[in-house]
């Protein structure tokens, strides 16, 4: 409750007292593991975050499946585009059941492919989320990407130096 309201400090301090209670039954510990975590990563507290969401991702489920996400976030945080590539692929491996964190870590990975500017792959992704994919939310996602993938790949072929293809001289390729 103190977490939707958000009211962050009580709910976490709440959570805190559940956890260490060892009267607490597992799942409801559980719970407010997933509380505080989510608590955490929302106040960006990432490095708190981290074990309890690797704690819940590993119990599995619907909240496993959204812990799991997040912590696809720290490797795309950090500028490691690739391990995020491998994480979400795992994530979708071990949670394809559940569309909602599958369909967030596919626009993830459009991002990571942006991030390593692997616009093919950027680009064909998002075109399958819009081919397959009904749920509103996340063709938003998939269109805006689109659309800036579009305006770098422009922007990076603008960059690229081209042979002037007015020019009289056959251009030679360079001997290996």
């Amino acid at each position: 409750c103190f977490f939707t309201m958000e009211s962050y400090d009580q709910a976490k301090a709440y959570a805190e007292q559940v956890i260490v209670d060892g009267q607490t039954p597992e799942d409801i510990k559980r719970t407010a593991t997933y509380w505080r975590a989510k608590i955490n990563f929302t106040n960006s507290a990432y490095t708190e975050a981290q074990s309890d969401l690797e704690s819940i991702a590993n119990f599995g489920g619907a909240r496993g499946a959204e812990c799991q996400y997040m912590l696809c976030t720290y490797p795309y945080r950090a500028g490691d585009f690739k391990q995020t590539e491998t994480e979400i692929f795992q994530l979708i491996d071990e949670f394809a059941a559940f569309d909602t964190w599958k369909h967030k870590s596919f626009l993830l990975l459009i991002d990571a492919y942006i991030g390593m500017e692997d616009w093919f792959q950027a680009k064909t992704t998002a075109e399958s989320i819009l081919e397959f994919v009904e749920d509103p939310e996340t063709r938003t996602g998939a269109e805006n990407r689109l659309l800036k993938i579009t305006t770098l790949e422009a922007k990076a072929l603008e960059t690229i130096d081209l042979p002037d293809s007015t020019s009289t001289e056959a251009a030679m390729p360079e001997a290996p």
